[in-house]
């Protein structure tokens, strides 16, 4: 199928509106930025510090998507109003034919499902069809929100990842909160032990072996617009929108991360999303106690469990199962149909390649998260998380760690342990 007949396809099928933005892309339009944004203070940071980035080697297209529900309050609806002007304005006195900005304002939209999942379909699948009006199916949609910073190498780094990895759909861009410039230690402490939080647990997944380890933060993602319109778009959910996408594109196979480039979000509270990193430093400036997560005893059964999965496809006897794993991931197996699900592959793969591959699919990292819960509540319980991130660097083996590191010292390790 040629790319104008995914994109009419898609249109038909997927999108909300038709095309938004009167003037047609440059011919060598190859990488759109989508930034939500609602009620927010410092857009404006965002969009100087993308066009300070240096040029990539194609034209370059900014949507902002301006957007409140119906029944947003009056405060909210100016403030977004006088974006939309001072974004109008921004846009007459920055002019660069190499990168555009298209600011698009939605007020009103329906209440059921208006938020960040919303306004990020809106602007990814506006990139979508304007690149695909240029011909141009490799090109690439990439996701900022509108409280981040960025490396100035960001474009110049999405346009030759893509264009050197063919065969990657999308990828997960390096982040780092910022958090220099907080007084209050509270706050401080509260981004600190989240971003730690989502770092152990990627972490953990990666010891463990699972395909599912990269970080699922909707201002760090970019895919190809053909991998998009293929799959369908992403859903305009309240929140989670980047879990579930992400998750698509992993079982697409080679997905890939940018370490070379990073994106800067804002540590601050807030509501905009059902969870997420402002209704965590919420929660935890409500309730000052260490953050809690998964012992890392559970990252080292599911490494072992993936151990015994090839066994089991040229011999369906799941003793070895029983036998080898605690009961906790025993009763949750039995709990999701393990046997009948695997029973199921193994009549319809004609490999133990592909015997896995399904595997994978069926134990995605919406199963891994529900096993964890499971387990957390009646296995192993939780630990601090600080305790669990040392844990976690003893099973790696890194060398010189005490157990009494500081917070900002250990998330600065795990940062390292990303870039690597």
């Amino acid at each position: 199928m040629t790319i104008h007949a995914t994109i009419n396809t898609y249109q038909q099928k997927h999108a909300l509106y038709p095309p938004l933005i009167p003037p047609p892309p440059p011919a060598d339009l190859g990488l759109v930025v989508v930034i939500p944004c609602c009620n927010e203070p410092d857009v404006f940071a965002t969009l100087h510090a993308l066009w300070s980035c240096s040029r990539p080697a194609c034209s370059t297209e900014i949507i902002l998507v301006i957007n409140h529900a119906a029944t947003s309050p009056d405060l909210v609806r100016s403030h977004n109003l006088a974006t939309k002007q001072a974004a109008d304005a921004w846009v007459t006195a920055h002019h660069d034919p190499k990168l555009c900005i298209h600011p698009l304002f939605f007020p009103d939209l329906p209440d059921r499902h208006a938020g960040v999942g919303l306004a990020r379909k809106i602007g990814m699948d506006e990139a979508a069809h304007r690149l695909a009006s240029v011909g141009n199916n490799h090109g690439v949609i990439a996701c900022i929100d509108a409280d981040c910073d960025c490396s100035p190498n960001y474009l110049t780094t999405l346009h030759d990842h893509f264009r050197d990895d063919k065969k990657t759909p999308g990828c997960v861009i390096h982040f780092e909160h910022r958090y220099g410039n907080l007084t209050d230690p509270s706050l401080r402490d509260a981004i600190v032990q989240y971003e730690l939080y989502l770092r152990y647990h990627v972490r953990g997944l990666d010891c463990a072996g699972s395909p599912y380890a990269f970080h699922t933060v909707g201002s760090c993602m970019a895919v190809r617009a053909s991998v998009y319109m293929r799959q369908g778009g992403i859903k305009p959910r309240k929140g989670g929108e980047d879990f579930y996408f992400i998750q698509k594109m992993i079982g697409l196979g080679n997905l890939t991360k940018i370490r070379t480039a990073t994106v800067y979000p804002a540590s601050r509270l807030s509501t905009r999303t059902p969870f997420g990193t402002g209704q965590a430093m919420l929660k935890a400036i409500h309730n000052p106690v260490p953050l809690m997560t998964n012992h890392p005893q559970l990252f080292l059964d599911i490494q072992h469990f993936y151990r015994l999965i090839p066994p089991l496809y040229d011999n369906p006897d799941e003793t070895i199962i029983r036998t080898n794993l605690p009961p906790y991931m025993i009763i949750f197996l039995d709990t999701v149909g393990f046997s009948k699900t695997i029973t199921e592959i193994r009549a319809n793969v004609s490999s133990v390649f592909s015997f896995q591959k399904r595997f994978h699919l069926w134990f995605n990292a919406f199963k891994i998260r529900k096993f964890l819960h499971r387990a957390t509540e009646s296995g192993l319980p939780g630990i601090p998380i600080q305790q669990a991130a040392v844990m976690l660097l003893h099973i790696m083996q890194a060398p010189h760690w005490d157990s009494t590191p500081s917070q900002e010292h250990l998330l600065k390790h795990y940062r390292d342990l990303d870039l690597e």
